[in-house]
């Protein structure tokens, strides 16, 4: 579970948010908000990314 947060966090994370991350100093519940932060950038990127499929071919 630990390795599948630390992908999601550093995939989805801009760096400047990462600074002082330190994920093995760090409480669950830290942890977890970093997760959720993750899980919040990676669905504004799909309604980002659905949007623009959208405006391409919505107006065919």
């Amino acid at each position: 579970m630990v390795e599948a947060g630390l992908l999601e966090i550093y995939r989805f994370l801009p760096p400047p948010l990462l600074e002082g991350f330190d994920p093995e100093k760090m409480e669950l519940e830290e942890f977890l908000g970093y997760i959720a932060k993750a899980r919040y950038v990676q669905e504004l990127e799909k309604n980002i990314v659905a949007r623009a499929i959208s405006e391409v071919f919505g107006s065919e």
